[in-house]
C-alpha cells in the first residue's frame, strides 16, 4: 500500500546526497501560498463592499484560508522539489507563518492563538510537502527534477 509513498530519498551511497533544499523551491511555495491569501482577502474584500459592509464577519473564514494556503503553498514547494517534501513543507510553511506573523505585529493587530497559527502553519505546510512530492498528477511529463530545465 505504501510502497510508493517517498518520505525521505537518499542516494546510492547510503547517505543523504548533497544540500538538502532547493531554495526555488521554498521560494515557488511561498509565493504561491502569499498569492492564494492575498487573491482570497482580495475577494472577501471585494464581496464585503458588495454587501454594503453587510456580510458578517469573517474570522472562520480568514482561518480557513490562510490554514489551505499554507497546505497548497507547502504541496506547491514540494512538488517543486521533488524530494525530501517533509522539509520544503516545512520551510513554507515557517516562512509563510512568519510573513503573517510580521503583517501583524507591523498592523498592530491583536490577534489570539498567534504562535499556536504558526505552528498550524508549519504543520500544514509539511504535509502539503510530502504530498506534493507523492502525488504524481502534479509531476511534470518530460522533467526528472521540477527545478532543472532540459540543457542545463
Amino acid at each position: 500500500m505504501f510502497k510508493r509513498v517517498t518520505i525521505v530519498q537518499w542516494n546510492r551511497s547510503g547517505g543523504c546526497g548533497g544540500w538538502p533544499v532547493a531554495p526555488g523551491a521554498v521560494w515557488r511555495g511561498l509565493i504561491w501560498a502569499l498569492s492564494l491569501t492575498l487573491g482570497a482577502f482580495a475577494l472577501l474584500a471585494f464581496w464585503n463592499v458588495v454587501a454594503g459592509g453587510t456580510a458578517g464577519h469573517f474570522a472562520a473564514l480568514l482561518t480557513a484560508v490562510y490554514l489551505l494556503a499554507a497546505a497548497l503553498g507547502g504541496l506547491a514547494g514540494g512538488n517543486a522539489a521533488r524530494r525530501l517534501g517533509w522539509l520544503h513543507g516545512i520551510l513554507v510553511g515557517a516562512l509563510y507563518g512568519a510573513s503573517l506573523f510580521l503583517l501583524a505585529l507591523a498592523s498592530a493587530a491583536v490577534i489570539p492563538g498567534l504562535l499556536q497559527r504558526l505552528g498550524a502553519c508549519i504543520v500544514l505546510g509539511m504535509v502539503g510537502g510530502v504530498a506534493g512530492v507523492n502525488l504524481p498528477v502534479l509531476r511534470r511529463p518530460g522533467r526528472r527534477d521540477g527545478l532543472r530545465r532540459r540543457g542545463m
